[in-house]
């Protein structure tokens, strides 16, 4: 049980010797300036989704799914929308991780070749040729967006949604207490919308990288600062033990992205 902290202010010293606390490596990138991003040990693509009323860019891309995605894309023909983000999201996730497994290996990988399923926690996973079997995989979207994050080690969530108006319930639904009082504190100079924002974005990235999903709710993990840095309560124990958690994250006035990686050395990803 960690003891009560009553100021925001503490020094980073006093954060680190509580034990359950994990520093989070956390970088403003421009991931949604972008429709890329290449590191040693992921990729993300941010990129928007095709209008339904492209049909040859939608008959391409059909052409890329295997027959178990045919099959689910099909049974989905009473909601139009559903279809289109199942095709999309299929489709750049494959041609995502194509473009790894042939940068990486020597043979070229086409994304045909490769099927998006999903495990029994929901998470999306890629398989259909055996060096495809390590992947990590995430994909979210908002508005006409996705973003869709591989990665070849360790562990990866991403997460991407609208602004929200604060004064609307979600703020109860997702944060704590503590993390509400942050609301008010301009966290790293964000202003209330922005900060409950940035702070569910990466509730929702690293419960994904850990596979958890939401199945606990949102409050397994909480966020404190000392105004110089993030930290992550892992009051029970969600994060495993010895691993780093590295996040990109972005945001403008209309959404907010966040990457996230989990793994044993991801600082320097």
């Amino acid at each position: 049980m960690l003891p009560a902290i009553s100021s925001l202010k503490c020094s980073m010293l006093c954060w680190q010797r509580l034990t359950a606390m994990i520093r989070i490596d956390l970088q403003k990138t421009n991931i949604l300036s972008g429709d890329s991003l290449h590191q040693s040990s992921f990729y993300a693509l941010y990129l928007p989704i095709p209008n339904r009323s492209d049909t040859a860019a939608a008959a391409a891309m059909q052409r890329q799914l295997s027959p178990a995605e045919l099959k689910k894309y099909r049974t989905l023909f009473r909601n139009p929308r559903r279809q289109q983000l199942i095709l999309s999201g299929r489709f750049f996730a494959k041609w995502l991780a194509a473009d790894w497994l042939t940068a990486s290996g020597e043979t070229e990988v086409l994304p045909r070749q490769l099927t998006v399923i999903n495990r029994e926690n929901g998470a999306p996973c890629i398989c259909g040729l055996p060096e495809a079997g390590q992947m990590q995989l995430s994909i979210s979207y908002a508005q006409e967006t996705f973003l869709i994050g591989c990665a070849a080690t360790g562990r990866i969530g991403v997460d991407l949604e609208d602004r929200i108006d604060p004064d609307s319930n979600l703020p109860s639904l997702v944060l704590s207490q503590q993390e509400r009082d942050l609301m008010n504190s301009r966290m790293f100079g964000y202003d209330r919308a922005q900060t409950v924002l940035l702070l569910w974005c990466l509730k929702e990235a690293i419960l994904k990288a850990v596979g958890l999903g939401f199945s606990r709710g949102y409050l397994p993990i909480e966020f404190h600062t000392d105004h110089t840095a993030l930290f992550l309560d892992d009051r029970q124990h969600v994060i495993p033990e010895g691993e780093q958690i590295s996040c990109l994250y972005d945001i403008n006035e209309q959404l907010c992205a966040v990457i996230c990686r989990i793994g044993k050395d991801t600082a320097h990803d």
